[in-house]
C-alpha cells in the first residue's frame, strides 16, 4: 500500500492486484514507467528503512502506520 502512494505522489499510475500462485499483492504499471516506478520505490525504501511509526499486527499480518492515527480531540 504504502509503495502505491509513493507511486501515485510521482504521477505514476499504478494498478494493486491480487495474483494467484503464491505471489499475493502485486503492484502493476505500465511498461513506459517501469524505470521510474523501481527509482521511486527505492527511494521510497532509502527514506523509509528505519520508520519508527509502524507497528506489527500480528494476528491480522498487516501493518499499521501510526503517521496516519489523528486520535479524537
Amino acid at each position: 500500500m504504502d509503495w502505491s502512494l509513493a507511486l501515485a505522489s510521482q504521477g505514476i499510475e499504478v494498478t494493486i492486484d491480487f495474483q494467484e500462485g503464491g505471489l499475493g499483492w502485486v503492484l502493476l504499471v505500465s511498461t513506459e514507467q517501469q524505470a521510474a516506478a523501481v527509482a521511486t520505490i527505492r527511494q521510497y525504501r532509502l527514506e523509509n528503512r528505519r520508520w519508527a511509526l509502524r507497528q506489527q499486527w500480528r494476528e491480522w499480518g498487516v501493518t499499521f502506520h501510526w503517521g496516519c492515527w489523528r486520535g479524537a480531540g
